[in-house]
């Protein structure tokens, strides 16, 4: 759970002081959804200390970050998303609050270990 909110107070971090990260539009809507996919991926609880927690989660955050756009393209091109497409594009804004994206994370991150 303190990881978890470790994750949260670094991607409102990132979103404040870096403008050009790759999440696009998941920082504003889906910062939950990325924290389930760094949860998917896993972390290695072993080595986490108190000191160490949040170069820990800024590397998981760094690591989701580099797959988050391919992601993106998984959730748009499925049939089940069809429904929050507008413009050939994903409305993130109704998909992070829709019924598949926890399945697609699941999915997704799954395979990628």
């Amino acid at each position: 759970m303190f990881f978890s909110y470790k994750l949260l107070k670094n991607i409102q971090a990132l979103e404040k002081s870096s403008p050009k990260h790759k999440f696009g539009a998941s920082m504003k809507y889906g910062k939950m959804a990325i924290i389930s996919a760094i949860g998917v991926l896993g972390v290695d609880n072993k080595n986490i200390t108190i000191e160490g927690v949040d170069d820990i989660a800024k590397k998981k955050i760094k690591e989701i970050e580099s797959k988050w756009g391919i992601f993106i393209h998984y959730a748009t091109k499925k049939p089940s998303n069809k429904s929050y497409i507008t413009n050939n594009n994903l409305d993130q804004d109704v998909y992070y609050k829709g019924s598949t994206v926890n399945s697609d994370i699941q999915s997704f991150f799954k395979k990628k270990k």
